[in-house]
Order: C-alpha cells, then sequence, then structure tokens
C-alpha cells in the first residue's frame, strides 16, 4: 500500500510538472494535466491518511520526478500499476477511495485521447 501512495504522489507532481513545462505545447493536454493533479491532491490525501489511520504512518519516499513525455502511456500504465498494487488491500472503503483515483485516470485518459483544442 506504501508504494501505491508514493506512485500516486509522483503522479502528481510529474503531473504538475509537466503542465508547468508544457512540452507538447497543447491547451488541452495542458488542461488534462491540470485536472489531473489538482483533483488527485484530496484523493491521494485522504486515501494516505485512512491508510496510515489503521496501520500507523510511514515514511513515504518519492523516487526523482521527470516531464512525462506521452501522456497516454503514462496515465494508461499508471491504471494498470494500481490495478496490481491493489489486490492486497483488505478494506472496502480503502478499495473505494483507490477506485476514485483510478477513475479520475481514466477520465484523464479521456481527455487526452478524446479533447482536442
Amino acid at each position: 500500500m506504501k508504494e501505491l501512495i508514493q506512485l500516486l504522489f509522483k503522479s502528481q507532481v510529474e503531473a504538475h510538472l509537466t503542465h508547468i513545462v508544457q512540452p507538447s505545447k497543447t491547451l488541452f493536454k495542458h488542461e488534462a494535466l491540470s485536472i489531473y493533479y489538482t483533483s488527485l491532491e484530496d484523493l491521494v490525501d485522504t486515501l494516505a491518511e485512512t491508510y496510515f489511520g489503521l496501520n500507523g504512518v510511514e515514511n513515504l519516499k518519492i523516487s526523482e520526478c521527470n516531464v512525462i513525455t506521452d501522456p497516454v502511456k503514462y496515465f494508461t500504465d499508471l491504471y494498470n500499476m494500481l490495478e496490481v498494487l491493489r489486490k492486497p488491500i483488505k478494506e472496502t472503503f480503502i478499495q473505494n477511495q483507490v477506485d476514485e483515483c483510478q477513475q479520475l485516470i481514466a477520465h484523464t485518459l479521456y481527455r487526452l485521447k478524446n479533447i482536442i483544442t
């Protein structure tokens, strides 16, 4: 679970970095990334606090963050990684919190694939 939480925090920072650097120079990617990192903040905060409330606080470490070069691949991989990391979770309410994060990722993928401005 610690790895899942760290991964979500890392994705938030990387989405924010990519939003600021704007390597693709496209408005739809800029906005999709903004919606992702701002919406994820409360979701991942609640998830971490809920899990740590039951299991004790653990130190978190986020590996080096980078600008996202291929957002569709990045968010697809992120979604799939959460699918793997969530399997040991027993509490359904924590699974629901992970569901909300995956829903946000899926919505971000929709924006990246289908909205072009």
